[in-house]
């Protein structure tokens, strides 16, 4: 079992060229006394439901514009709702890919001759990280052992091995793409002194972090008990929200037909319904509320309402609690259209009810199944 911290940052082309990142990337490994062993990558030329003319015309020219892709070709059997097969272009193993990697100048060269015509649909590009002579002795036995992993991102992806890595993601015809840089810590949350001082080149140079949080990985031996640990907790939380349904509420809730009206206030009435619950507001930019509070056994229980803006003029509150090995959503009540302040307080009554009622029973819950989570455990979100 190991624990890491994971940064994402947000980074547009005013403040860096997508073509220019790997190398980049490269430049604040060495100012940090670091480097790099391995490269993992994965790239999807096309949706999974593209036509498939189209499909193989995208792969086609990748090819042709860089032909030692071709070794890396995986052509796997569409799921429902795909076409009848999906060409990918990748290095994980999970996915068939083959053993070995590009070079580094391969890749750095890929990324920069990159034009929106040849950018695959999905592409992420995974740095292992390592202190200088750990590199060379890593470089030297040969390894490429790839660390098991309990995640909940989606699976095959280079960021989801969970070692020190930085991960390259983007999705094309977007005007941004993002950097995910995951760091060991030990059991205080602390960072190595090498890995400080990247973190601190990172947060001054890759544009905005968006999000900050830790997680934890686990070896083969320990997945499966992790696995069932979860269902079983899984099946105590869905067992509480029946229970729920047979809470009395101080209020109707109100649904109607007409949309929200304008100028009633999420901020006004949650601070009025919700004081004294520990809850502290967050923000509310991009027409979602958000507050959060954290649990004598070290969980964080978040709370977003997202009310709309003026395309969508319904009310969602969605209630979420994570800790250092699990991450799960409690409650989620959609429709809600309050028709004046007055309204909008009452249904902010009745979801502190269901809250209270909720973190009040899953707390016990979360702790058998997932024991304490670190004092100094956080998750840090920017709502850019």
């Amino acid at each position: 079992m190991k624990w890491y911290k994971e940064n994402t940052f947000l980074v547009m082309s005013k403040d860096m060229k997508y073509k220019d990142s790997l190398e980049t990337v490269g430049g604040l490994l060495e100012q940090a006394g670091l480097s790099y062993s391995k490269i993992r990558f994965y790239m999807q030329p096309e949706w999974p439901f593209s036509d498939p003319a189209e499909a193989e015309a995208h792969a086609g020219r990748l090819v042709r514009s860089f032909p030692w892709l071709k070794a890396y070709e995986v052509v796997r059997a569409g799921e429902p709702g795909e076409s009848e097969k999906v060409r990918l272009f990748t290095n994980l193993s999970e996915f068939g890919g083959p053993e070995g990697q590009p070079g580094s100048e391969e890749m750095v060269l890929f990324m920069q001759k990159l034009t929106n015509a040849l950018c695959p649909r999905e592409l992420a590009v995974g740095l292992n990280v390592h202190c200088a002579a750990q590199a060379g002795a890593t470089a030297d036995s040969g390894s490429t052992t790839e660390s098991a992993c309990f995640s909940r991102e989606a699976p095959g992806y280079p960021g989801n091995y969970f070692e020190n890595m930085v991960v390259i993601t983007r999705n094309a015809g977007a005007s941004f793409f993002r950097v995910v840089l995951r760091l060991e810590v030990d059991r205080q949350g602390n960072l190595s002194i090498p890995f400080t001082r990247m973190e601190e080149l990172f947060q001054e140079q890759m544009g905005t972090l968006t999000d900050s949080r830790y997680v934890e990985a686990l070896a083969v031996e320990e997945l499966e008990e992790a696995q069932l640990c979860g269902q079983r907790a899984d099946r105590e939380l869905e067992r509480l929200n029946q229970e729920l349904k047979a809470l009395t509420l101080p209020h109707q809730f109100s649904r109607n037909l007409s949309p929200t009206k304008k100028g009633c206030s999420v901020k006004q009435a949650f601070n009025r319904a919700f004081k004294g619950t520990g809850f502290e507001f967050l923000d509310s930019r991009n027409f979602c509320f958000k507050a959060q509070m954290k649990s004598g056994h070290g969980y964080v229980y978040r709370i977003s309402i997202d009310y709309g803006g003026h395309i969508w003029h319904r009310h969602t509150f969605i209630l979420e609690v994570s800790g250092i090995n699990f991450d799960r959503q409690l409650l989620r009540v959609d429709g809600l259209s309050p028709q004046s302040q007055e309204e909008c307080r009452m249904n902010l009554e009745n979801l502190r009810a269901q809250t209270m009622f909720l973190q009040e029973r899953a707390e016990p819950v979360l702790l058998e199944h997932y024991g304490e989570t670190p004092s100094w455990y956080q998750v840090y979100h920017k709502y850019v």
